[in-house]
């Protein structure tokens, strides 16, 4: 057989977890980077600091979009956990009658 043994193991559920969880540490990579280069992103270049200079701003969206796909992939883990659910259930219904 051409296919390795994990193959058979993987289903809709699991890779679309481990898609999100593969997106979510993409983002996560992104964001430690750009707290790393902290201080050259936060230069204002004027006398007064901003309040909320440009730098701050991709930061802030940066941190808003790692936010949503965390929560992103705990609801679909959330979904998917309800659903094995009801299908055990259903299963163990059925073995009963």
């Amino acid at each position: 057989e051409d296919r390795p043994e994990w193959m058979g193991q993987v289903d809709f559920a699991s890779l679309k977890i481990k898609v999100i969880a593969s997106i979510v540490a993409i983002s996560a990579i992104e964001l430690l980077k750009s707290f790393v280069n902290l201080s050259i992103l936060l230069k204002t270049g004027g006398d007064t600091p901003a309040i909320w200079s440009e730098a701050d701003q991709a930061i802030a969206w940066k941190v808003g979009i790692h936010v949503c796909l965390v929560i992103t992939g705990l609801l679909f883990a959330y979904m998917d956990n309800i659903s094995e659910r009801t299908h055990a259930l259903k299963h163990s219904a059925n073995a009963e009658h």
